[in-house]
């Protein structure tokens, strides 16, 4: 099986019956929003409440494509799962938009104690 962005397909080529239109939804919205919040370096409160939005939205889309691999290996039953390169980029995200919101957080913080000294 292949999971793709439009729609699941086995090794024939061949279309399986299982809308995976939410799946292509949740990255084309990670990908903006990530895409925005790189432009946001002004307002770091908007960018850290992005960060956080994205790290959810990540799980969500980890989630969403176990989940299809989980209904596809039990509705076809195959004896081997393929899991390509393509399933490790999410968790990754996720690991980066965590590091990226300790780091504005730290920013945020310095800011601040900057402005109460003078």
């Amino acid at each position: 099986m292949v999971l793709k962005h439009s729609g699941l397909f086995d090794h024939d080529g061949e279309r399986v019956e299982l809308a995976t239109w939410p799946l292509t939804l949740f990255f084309s919205v990670v990908a903006a929003l990530s895409f925005l919040n790189i432009f946001s370096y002004r307002n770091r409160i908007r960018q850290m409440r992005l960060c956080i939005f994205l790290i959810f939205l990540g799980a969500g889309m980890v989630g969403m494509m176990f989940y299809y691999t989980w209904v596809v290996k039990n509705s076809i039953e195959t004896t081997q799962t393929l899991y390509l390169w393509r399933f490790v980029i999410p968790p990754i995200c996720i690991i980066m938009l965590y590091l990226a919101f300790r780091r504005i957080r730290r920013d945020e913080l310095l800011v601040k104690a900057y402005d109460r000294i003078r």
